[in-house]
């Protein structure tokens, strides 16, 4: 078994979903575990919502991972569309506080490969955002119809810095002094 959690926002609300991809000999099938959602805190940057989506994801496939101790899981992937977020939980750097510490919470669950998807193939987007069940896609019952089949998954891509990201850098004041050599004269 194989467990996939998507993570995003949408400003106004956060979503998580977890995925399970379960071969057997009878064939492969896949679909929603369990999600989550919830309001989105207002006065966050878009990139920092992003993260508390990563965040979400995370402790949720946790959860999902300890309910099915004792079944065979192999793998477990996180998937954000946020080049931000992943930038900050894949790379180093000092950051501040906030980011600081979701990272930290998220790297601390070290069985999950994290990994970038296309807004239009991420399930967290629909939780995201105001929906009723009737009106549910198989992207959000199944999840992605690539997700059984590794080498037809998204290009993972390497983030780099950018204005976003180091708009949560910790700053840093370099002090430097001076040593003067003196003389008493007084001796």
């Amino acid at each position: 078994m194989v467990l996939h959690a998507f993570g995003d926002t949408s400003g106004s609300g956060i979503s998580s979903a977890v995925y399970a991809v379960i071969t057997q000999a009878s064939g492969v099938s896949k679909g929603l575990i369990a999600a989550k959602s919830r309001l989105a805190k207002k006065n966050l940057t878009i990139p920092r919502l992003e993260l508390v989506a990563a965040h979400m994801a995370a402790n949720l496939v946790d959860n999902v991972r300890t309910a099915l101790e004792g079944y065979p899981i192999t793998s477990v992937h996180g998937w954000s569309d946020s080049t931000v977020a992943l930038h900050w939980i894949k790379g180093g750097g000092s950051y501040k506080h906030f980011v600081t510490n979701r990272v930290r919470k998220i790297s601390s669950k070290d069985f999950i490969e994290w990994r970038h998807v296309d807004t239009n193939h991420n399930p967290g987007d629909i939780g995201s955002r105001c929906c009723k069940a009737d009106q549910l896609t198989e992207l959000w019952l199944f999840g992605p119809e690539w997700l059984p089949n590794p080498e037809k998954w998204p290009r993972d891509i390497v983030t780099k810095a950018n204005k976003e990201t180091e708009a949560e850098a910790k700053r840093t004041k370099e002090v430097f002094a001076i040593a003067v050599d003196t003389r008493d004269d007084f001796v």
